[in-house]
């Protein structure tokens, strides 16, 4: 049901043109997000409530077991097209000894196929990078273009996700935040363009906001259950893209 609207009937929008992607790239990276979602959530009950899906009651004081899994599944068995790029990054979490945080494994599809190390965009080994020449080692402006395409591609799967949610639980709170992240969309684009730091601090800044709406949005208790969800994905993705960018504002260069 769509609430009506204090400021009117929301224009439709043409669909984002950012980048030109195959439908199996697309899939690859939405079910990637989705299973990233998932790895934000359990590292926050990690730190929250570490015991709440542990596989003993005794541990759990009696409590039910939090499953928090059980909307990402849903969603991966309600679109298979994700299942590529979900499993990719559960295969990559599962057999990682490193505790990896999520953002970690918000890597381009290339990284997960196979191929020569060090082609179509994928970086070399770290004890290669180590030894290289200062010329050839990642600087400072190489490793923020990166660090800031990662966080462009996984803000864009978010903004995908709500344009979606957009066209049926269209409300004016959704429809500003949906605004909002074009423009953080738009901003993150000229940053990685020009190397402008500036422009991706004002980049992170309309993405907070962009946030802080969805926020909003969730705890309205006038929104469905259905939606929440939704958008409590979405947020999930969000974050991790605005905790990149702040990864990428520690390397500005000399120059910023």
């Amino acid at each position: 049901m769509q609430e009506s609207s204090t400021l009117g009937a929301p224009l439709q929008k043409a669909p984002r043109v950012h980048s030109i992607q195959q439908p199996a790239e697309k899939s690859f990276l939405l079910g990637r997000d989705l299973a990233i979602s998932m790895l934000r959530e359990a590292d926050k009950i990690q730190a929250t409530q570490p015991d709440s899906a542990y596989c003993r009651r005794a541990y759990r004081d009696g409590k039910a077991q939090h499953r928090f899994v059980s909307s990402s599944i849903e969603k991966l068995l309600s679109n298979p097209a994700l299942l590529d790029g979900f499993s990719a990054v559960l295969s990559a979490k599962l057999a990682d000894q490193c505790a990896s945080p999520a953002a970690h494994y918000a890597q381009p599809m290339a990284e997960y196929q196979g191929g020569a190390v060090g082609a179509d965009g994928t970086c070399p080994l770290d004890d290669e990078v180590s030894n290289e020449a200062p010329s050839q080692a990642l600087d400072a402006q190489s490793l923020f273009a990166k660090l800031s395409d990662q966080a462009t591609g996984i803000w864009l799967s978010a903004t995908d996700l709500l344009r979606m949610h957009t066209d049926v639980h269209g409300n004016d709170i959704v429809h500003a935040a949906d605004s909002l992240a074009d423009l953080s969309a738009d901003l993150l684009d000229s940053a990685i363009e020009t190397y402008d730091p500036q422009k991706l601090d004002e980049a992170h800044g309309e993405m907070r906001r962009t946030a802080a709406l969805l926020s909003y949005r969730i705890t309205d208790p006038r929104a469905e259950e259905v939606e929440v969800r939704m958008l409590e994905g979405i947020h999930f993705l969000m974050e991790s893209s605005m905790e990149l960018v702040m990864e990428a504002l520690k390397h500005r260069g000399d120059g910023a």
